[in-house]
């Protein structure tokens, strides 16, 4: 360890309740749980991807501390919050109930950093257990807050670096595409009237 950058180890920022949640699912086909219930389970977007030109159709993407994950390849995509029991993609659709098809590399990765942005802004928390019941029946539950989904005020300057953070390494860092992204504002899967847009772009092949 280098001392001059401090004693804090990579661990230590980990949210382990959350980590071994998701180490349980992730697990299910080797443990068998007995019950399984539903308000365990995370958002799950599973969407058509659109090929461009000289970049690759495979794409992963982990978003660690907000709890999302992408997976691309070829024309299907797979998006997914681990640890919201459905909050993320619940609020997700009150603004977004058309996302429409044939979605581009950049479309796909927005709405995996606005899944995720949406997570870590969620107010109360739900609360997932292992239960272990006389004769060893094994059950995957969960707690869910009793005023139903709410969420911090959003930052929106958290959004904006997401975005950059998640766009920057699939059309590299000075395309024109990423031009007020930062604000948190700008959007590539709607246009002004709120009807999903075939967005177009030209993307540098070397920054994938």
């Amino acid at each position: 360890m280098d001392h001059r950058k401090g004693s804090e180890s990579i661990g230590s920022m980990h949210d382990y309740q959350q980590l071994h949640h998701m180490h349980c699912l992730s697990r299910i086909f080797h443990t068998n749980p007995d019950i399984i219930h539903q308000e365990t389970l995370g958002s799950f977007f599973p969407l058509h991807a659109r090929a461009i030109p000289n970049m690759e159709n495979f794409d992963f993407l982990d978003l660690t501390n907000a709890g999302a994950i992408l997976l691309r390849i070829e024309d299907t995509c797979l998006i997914s919050v681990l640890n919201d029991s459905c909050a993320s993609a619940t609020k997700f659709l009150e603004v977004h109930q058309d996302i429409g098809r044939n979605l581009s590399p950049v479309q796909l990765r927005e709405i995996a950093a606005r899944l995720g942005f949406l997570n870590i802004h969620i107010k109360l928390r739900p609360e997932y257990y292992s239960k272990f019941t006389k004769g060893q029946k094994y059950e995957l539950t969960a707690k869910l807050p009793t005023p139903g989904i709410l969420l911090n005020e959003l930052d929106y300057s958290i959004l904006g670096k997401m975005m950059l953070d998640v766009l920057k390494p699939i059309v590299g860092p000075n395309n024109e595409i990423l031009a007020g992204v930062e604000t948190g504002r700008a959007t590539f899967l709607s246009d002004e009237s709120g009807a999903f847009k075939e967005h177009e772009f030209t993307v540098n092949s070397r920054a994938v």
